[in-house]
C-alpha cells in the first residue's frame, strides 16, 4: 500500500514537472514489470534442430548425451511428417518468440484432420506452446498465441482448436484465460516421459479445446 501512495503522489509531481526524476525504487518497480523486448517470427530454416534443441532443454531436463540427441531426432522426425502431412491451406508453421537473438518461446499452428462431433474436419490446430523457464510470466505465451491466432483468422478459419493433457492444471488455466473453452469428448493418449534413462510411453487423458477468432 506505501509503495501505491508513493506512486500516485510521484505521478502526480510529475504531472506538475516534466524535468521530476522519479526515486531509484520507483523506477526499478516499473522496471521489474516492464516487458522483455522480443520479436515473434516464422522459422523458416530447413534444418529445425535449434528449435527440437529448444523444446528438448525446456521438456527434458538434465538428459544424458545420448538421450538428448535421440530426442531431438525425434521432434526433428515428427516435425517434418506434420510439414508433409499437414493441408496447404494452412502448412506445419513454427512461430518463435527470441530475445538477443536466442529463442525463449516456441509456438506450431497447421490444419489438421481432426474429429470434431464424428466427423472428420479440417481445422488449425495450435501445439508446441513452450516458453523457456526464465522468461515465463512475462506473456510470451499470450503474445505467441495472438500470433498464431492471427494466421489462421487471415486465412478465414472460425475456430482455432488445441489439445492438452488435463493434468496440466497451468496449461489448462493459460488457455482458458486465452478464451479456449472444452469442447467434445476427452481422448485417451499417451505421452514421452523418460524414466530410469530411458524414454518411454505413459498414458493420459486429452481435452480438446477450442476458440472463436
Amino acid at each position: 500500500m506505501k509503495m501505491l501512495v508513493k506512486i500516485l503522489v510521484y505521478i502526480f509531481l510529475f504531472e506538475l514537472c516534466e524535468s521530476f526524476i522519479f526515486p531509484r525504487d520507483i523506477k526499478n518497480f516499473f522496471d521489474a514489470y516492464k516487458s522483455p523486448s522480443i520479436s515473434i517470427e516464422t522459422y523458416n530454416k530447413l534444418n529445425t534442430n535449434e528449435v527440437s534443441s529448444f523444446i528438448t532443454n525446456e521438456r527434458y531436463k538434465n538428459l544424458p548425451n545420448n538421450l538428448y540427441s535421440e530426442m531431438v531426432g525425434m521432434i526433428n522426425k515428427d516435425f517434418l511428417y506434420r510439414e508433409k502431412n499437414s493441408f496447404s491451406k494452412l502448412p506445419f508453421t513454427i512461430l518463435i518468440a527470441s530475445k538477443d537473438n536466442k529463442i525463449i518461446g516456441v509456438i506450431t499452428i497447421e490444419s489438421s484432420e481432426i474429429d470434431i462431433n464424428g466427423k472428420k474436419e479440417n481445422q488449425p490446430v495450435i501445439s508446441n506452446l513452450i516458453v523457456s523457464s526464465e522468461m515465463r510470466r512475462k506473456g510470451i505465451a499470450k503474445i505467441l498465441t495472438i500470433r498464431a491466432e492471427k494466421i489462421a483468422k487471415k486465412l478465414e478459419y472460425t475456430y482455432v482448436y488445441l489439445f492438452v493433457d488435463i493434468e496440466n492444471k497451468p496449461a489448462l488455466k493459460l488457455y482458458k484465460s486465452r478464451g479456449y473453452k472444452s469442447f467434445g469428448d476427452t481422448k485417451k493418449t499417451t505421452k514421452i516421459v523418460c524414466v530410469n534413462s530411458r524414454f518411454g510411453n505413459s498414458d493420459c487423458i486429452n481435452v480438446m479445446m477450442r476458440k472463436k477468432i
